[in-house]
């Protein structure tokens, strides 16, 4: 995401009778609704409880909790917010028709935060802002649009939109492309027998880095590596290639290094995968960072993935207190921050005093804001109350 959140509103807004109709049932619904839209930047998906869309839209407004109901409800009702429930049954806001009365670039966009609504519909510019975030190796790719979309409409909208972008070339690929008509015309082209020739299945024209290109692989290692991995492995190999923009199908080297750990740690692999950011994913090409990353992930490097419940005790942990952090991680007390650990120390042997904690899963029992609860879930503060945020265990 970017840095700055910031929409550009058009001027027909002023001519809106959607909104005028809003404002003469409730001016504060109105006020929230053109609040909410550089909140919602850059996808247009806000949070559906009153708590928390205040918190995020209006945090300084003197509104009450029942007065920013009423709006909420009344922007629904004329249609400008689509009310819908995410895959965890978390009650979410679309902006409808997002984009009609605001323009938000999406470049340097990060992924989606939230589900999007059925039957979303994707922007026109989606296909060049994946494009943009595989040049500079973010990590917004299709798999991870798809990740958030929960009806296959969805997907066919998404893959329509990228599939236009594909058949039509953007303006200035068109002009370069007509530029170099031109100088043909003249008789300035390069000669056929000249210059480098592109890679194997790579379209001629098309910019290949060959640093992040992995060896091919002979097909018959290739299925015997993926059938060693087990489904769980080459769904982890899979969902690691598309995270570092990679096409095709990931080497063998890596369905042999995910398939190794989904042996030891089975579903662990995706809070892996949730824990990877854009500053691992730099430095060496794609096969060897990707197998480093994952032999590193390995319990006696990070023990994040060692989950205590179904592989033992950790390593040198035996005996020690540990809490599971809002990404699942088990932190034991030899980890702990020297500057937090006094901290750590007595808010655990609190919620022990009060029959609130979990020593096996290092969680309260009950909902604690800044701690992972029993039910799974972390829970963040949000005006002194604990608000459950996603879950972890």
């Amino acid at each position: 995401m970017a840095s700055a959140a910031w929409v550009k509103l058009y001027s027909r807004i002023a001519e809106s009778e959607d909104l005028a109709d809003l404002h003469g049932k409730d001016p504060n619904a109105a006020l929230l609704f053109l609040f909410s839209l550089p909140a919602a930047m850059p996808w247009g998906v806000l949070p559906g409880d009153a708590r928390l869309f205040r918190a995020k839209v209006c945090p300084l407004l003197d509104l009450s909790l029942d007065s920013v109901k009423t709006a909420l409800r009344l922007v629904v009702d004329s249609g400008l917010y689509q009310s819908y429930q995410d895959r965890e049954g978390k009650q979410l806001l679309y902006v409808s028709a997002w984009g009609t009365y605001q323009d938000r670039q999406l470049e340097r966009v990060g992924l989606p935060v939230y589900d999007f609504p059925p039957n979303w519909t994707p922007p026109k510019t989606l296909a060049k802002s994946i494009a943009d975030a595989a040049k500079g190796k973010r990590p917004l790719t299709r798999a991870a649009i798809v990740a958030r979309l929960q009806d296959a409409e969805s997907v066919a909208s998404l893959d329509s939109v990228l599939t236009e972008s594909t058949l039509s070339p953007p303006r200035e690929e068109r002009s370069k492309r007509r530029e170099g008509e031109n100088d043909n015309d003249k008789g300035n082209s390069t000669p056929p027998s000249e210059g480098t020739p592109p890679a194997a299945g790579v379209a001629p024209g098309k910019p290949v880095n060959l640093k992040l290109m992995g060896s091919p692989d002979p097909p018959a290692d290739l299925v015997a590596a993926r059938e060693k991995a087990k489904p769980e492995g080459v769904q982890f190999a899979v969902a690691l290639w598309a995270l570092f923009r990679q096409e095709g199908t990931p080497p063998k080297t890596v369905f042999a290094a995910t398939g190794k750990f989904c042996k030891r740690h089975g579903e662990r692999w995706r809070v892996f995968v949730d824990t990877i950011t854009d500053t691992d994913l730099h430095g060496a090409e794609a096969e060897t960072k990707l197998v480093g990353l994952v032999i590193d992930a390995e319990p006696e490097n990070k023990r994040f993935t060692w989950d205590p419940e179904k592989q033992g005790v950790a390593p040198r942990a035996t005996g020690q207190r540990f809490y599971t952090d809002s990404a699942g991680t088990r932190v034991y007390e030899r980890d702990w921050d020297p500057d937090d650990a006094a901290d750590l120390s007595r808010d655990i042997a609190a919620h022990v005093a009060a029959g609130n904690w979990d020593a096996k899963r290092g969680a309260t029992k009950t909902p604690v804001a800044g701690w992972v609860c029993t039910d799974g879930h972390w829970y963040d503060k949000v005006l002194g109350e604990p608000v459950k945020g996603r879950k972890v265990l």
